[in-house]
């Protein structure tokens, strides 16, 4: 029934479903919900796939109309609804299940031109691990910018990061192809560096949802920004370890982007602001030393593979940056002590 009425371009199944008394009443919620999420990322007239490549990219004329953002505005960017229905779950299953069905291994691991092109109808604009990351994302921001702390599992994004990255394979014929792009020359290195790219938005926007002050006096940042500086100091930990699955020079880049964020909370706070500085927020030290913490907190000290690609990567940050200048040797003493 989901699939009949997706094919004839209605999302009256999903309409119902943001019912929450309905929601309750049903004696098999979680299948309903799966059901319809699994429909939304397969159809082409999903408004769930407008909204991730509305926000995202991946196809050049994409038509996000009013109606389908209402529909996700009363869903998947509704923390209420999020939460009750657990609408990560289906998400997170389904890109998982893509993954480990290895129909991708062999595309993934090739050129990734049509994959990340923003021209044209890309690839990634009908994968299912790329567009099931996406509404996770969209799904964590709006309950950073509504100020909701419940369990919005953002710890499935450094599932499926640490998933895409079993599956990547190095091959240097296709990292070093002048022809592919450098940044990520591989569909699941696109998948990998996208993934990074959302924990650093979102951590931005948990840091601009939460004054340092907040930190301190509480001693934590909230349930929901605490998962997010986790799941991306996990995928640190986890690129650490991946001489095998992607390029040196792509390692020490994820790497990095965590250690250049971590230094500009110290010493560069209009870097994490991108806009005016509130006039209450003075100080993110309080953040620095708690991504430092989580980021410690995840490298075992006998892991020396990792602690070694961890040094590798802060030797190779560009000092010729104010904030990274005045904070190297406070980063090289913290992680050494």
């Amino acid at each position: 029934m989901v699939k009949v009425l997706a094919d004839s371009n209605s999302f009256v199944h999903l309409e119902l479903l943001t019912d929450l008394k309905l929601l309750d009443s049903l004696e098999n919620r979680h299948g309903a919900i799966g059901a319809v999420v699994r429909e939304l990322l397969r159809s082409e007239a999903s408004p769930l796939r407008s909204a991730v490549i509305d926000k995202y990219g991946g196809l050049e004329h994409n038509i996000y109309s009013p109606e389908q953002r209402a529909l996700i505005e009363k869903t998947f960017q509704n923390p209420e609804w999020y939460f009750q229905a657990s609408a990560h779950y289906p998400l997170v299953i389904s890109a998982m299940e893509a993954l480990r069905s290895g129909k991708f291994d062999v595309e993934y691991n090739s050129s990734g031109r049509d994959y990340e092109a923003t021209q044209g109808t890309s690839r990634r604009a009908s994968c299912p691990i790329y567009l099931a990351a996406g509404a996770e994302a969209l799904a964590i921001e709006a309950a950073l910018e509504q100020r909701v702390e419940l369990d919005f599992y953002s710890t499935d994004l450094y599932q499926i990061f640490v998933a895409v990255q079993e599956k990547s394979n190095f091959d240097e014929k296709v990292w070093s192809d002048p022809r592919n792009n450098s940044e990520f020359p591989t569909p699941f290195a696109y998948l990998l560096y996208t993934i990074a790219s959302y924990l650093e938005d979102l951590s931005r926007l948990a840091i601009q949802a939460t004054s340092s002050q907040s930190l301190v006096e509480n001693g934590a940042p909230g349930e929901v920004a605490e998962q997010i500086v986790r799941s991306w100091s996990v995928c640190v930990w986890s690129i650490a370890d991946s001489a095998q699955e992607v390029s040196s020079d792509f390692r020490l880049s994820i790497i990095r982007q965590y250690l250049v964020f971590m230094l500009q909370l110290g010493w560069g706070i209009s870097e994490v602001y991108l806009g005016p500085i509130p006039s209450n927020v003075v100080d993110l030290s309080a953040w620095r030393d708690f991504f430092l913490a989580k980021l410690k907190s995840m490298l075992h000290p006998s892991d020396h593979a990792r602690w070694y690609a961890l040094q590798e990567a802060v030797e190779s940050l560009d000092k010729g940056k104010g904030y990274v200048s005045d904070g190297y040797e406070w980063l090289q003493d913290s992680l050494a002590s």
